[in-house]
């Protein structure tokens, strides 16, 4: 549809009202909704745009569709007819398709099409009230789409349990949270065997790395690891050593393999406990990126806080040997690491702070880009999908938050020095905005996300 071909060639009503909802604006138009934008079409020549980005809600309510703003504005369309479900429907589901791109999914759409009513809870809070959404099935997770509230994804390594009571389906997460679906009809068995199989075929497909990296483990070994690892999720050192002996020692095995043992010797020489360093695997997903990434995550803290730390490294392959920076993340706020905490708070925030990176790693499928660029690159226009990803994903902030700087592997012992300067300028700095700059300058140019 181009932009002079309206959606419904009946005019409408419509009124645009500002944040204090006086009417700024008034009129009869016709209506066309874009791949990302609603425009209205003026018969005298007035046609202006709204790009579905700056929706922040859609509600309707006496066949009057009531359109909120970011801004704090809102436009009402009225006087749709026979056409207003038609028209709801359709500004709904661009709006969402919108929102998916900025969720970062860029995956395989396995299911779609399930409609039933969501309620949300949060751990702590009442129950949320139902709500009409569309439920999807992707390649790693689940994708509830509500018609009047912002899209949800839930990757399936999130979810601890799958339950049906009362022709209701509950979904609790690891988090605590939990959504239950309710009038799914005759779609319900469809819906459960759907969502077993894929969880099934993440497992399976966990397991499938797993012997592929380490063929000598035994399958019960393969299988009790998976579900520590599955679908990029981290396990601890002593987590997996305490499954199998040989476990740990096959994944190390790996690292000369994937190109990464000399760098990866270099930050375990600097950790401050080598039984917490967290180990990850995912096949495929990474943006242009094919085989196994294999990812170390090593914590560097030191009672001492002048020596260079308060970090966690992140160091990463693949196995066909691209996707090579290191990333490093802060643990603490810098002025509270200058306070010397103790010993066993050191290791015990690290491996809060090791799960809450992981987690969202998790959430945005693991791409990196979006973490590393800096604000001033995001006025750009070529990363202005990230601009919206930021403001929709709040794991998202929290990685760019953390994070200091990342490494390029161009030769090793630059790297190594790189390394060095990087864990100083975050022990020396007091304010926790400033970011190591010298891993920017190829920022954009790799567009695998690495």
């Amino acid at each position: 549809m181009n932009a002079a071909s309206p959606l419904f060639p009946e005019r409408i009503t419509y009124s645009i009202t500002d944040r204090d909802e006086r009417l700024m604006e008034e009129g009869e138009s016709q209506i066309s909704v874009q791949e990302e934008s609603l425009t209205l079409l003026h018969d005298r020549g007035d046609a202006f745009k709204i790009e579905l980005r700056d929706v922040a809600e859609i509600s309707a309510k006496n066949h009057k569709i009531s359109i909120h703003l970011h801004t704090g504005e809102m436009l009402g369309l009225s006087r749709l007819g026979y056409r207003f479900d038609d028209a709801l429907r359709e500004i709904i589901r661009q709006r969402n398709e919108v929102i998916l791109k900025d969720l970062l999914i860029g995956e395989t759409l396995q299911v779609e099409g399930i409609h039933a009513d969501v309620t949300f809870f949060q751990e702590g809070n009442k129950q949320g009230i139902p709500v009409s959404c569309e439920v999807r099935l992707y390649e790693t997770a689940l994708v509830v789409l509500p018609h009047t509230a912002d899209v949800t994804r839930i990757p399936y390594s999130f979810i601890h349990s799958v339950d049906e009571e009362n022709y209701k389906l509950k979904i609790t997460v690891g988090n605590g949270n939990a959504l239950i679906f309710s009038k799914v009809g005759r779609q319900m068995d469809y819906l459960k065997s759907s969502l077993a199989g894929a969880m099934n075929k993440m497992l399976l497909n966990t397991q499938d790395t797993l012997r592929e990296l380490m063929p000598f483990l035994p399958s019960l070994e393969i299988r009790e690891a998976s579900r520590l690892m599955k679908e990029g999720r981290a396990a601890r050192k002593d987590q997996l050593s305490d499954l199998s002996p040989g476990l740990w020692e096959g994944l190390e095995k790996n690292i000369a393999e994937f190109g990464m043992k000399e760098y990866y010797d270099f930050l375990k020489g600097l950790c401050s406990n080598t039984d917490h360093v967290y180990a990850g695997l995912k096949k495929g997903l990474m943006g242009n990126l094919t085989g196994i990434y294999l990812w170390f995550m090593l914590p560097i803290l030191h009672n001492n806080p002048d020596l260079p730390g308060n970090a966690l490294a992140l160091e990463a392959s693949t196995s066909d040997g691209s996707g090579r920076a290191t990333y490093f993340f802060r643990v603490f706020p810098r002025r509270a690491y200058r306070e010397k905490p103790g010993a066993e708070y050191l290791e015990e925030k690290s491996a809060e702070i090791a799960q809450l990176i992981n987690r969202a790693l998790i959430t945005i499928n693991f791409r990196r880009e979006p973490v590393y660029i800096s604000a001033d690159q995001l006025k750009e226009t070529r990363f202005k999908q990230y601009q919206y990803s930021i403001h929709r994903i709040p794991e998202l902030r929290e990685l760019r938050d953390r994070f200091i700087g990342r490494v390029m592997h161009h030769s090793l012992e630059q790297w190594q020095q790189d390394v060095l300067d990087l864990l100083r300028f975050n022990v020396e700095n007091l304010d926790d905005g400033p970011r190591w700059e010298k891993g920017f300058e190829l920022a954009g140019k790799d567009q695998s996300g690495t």
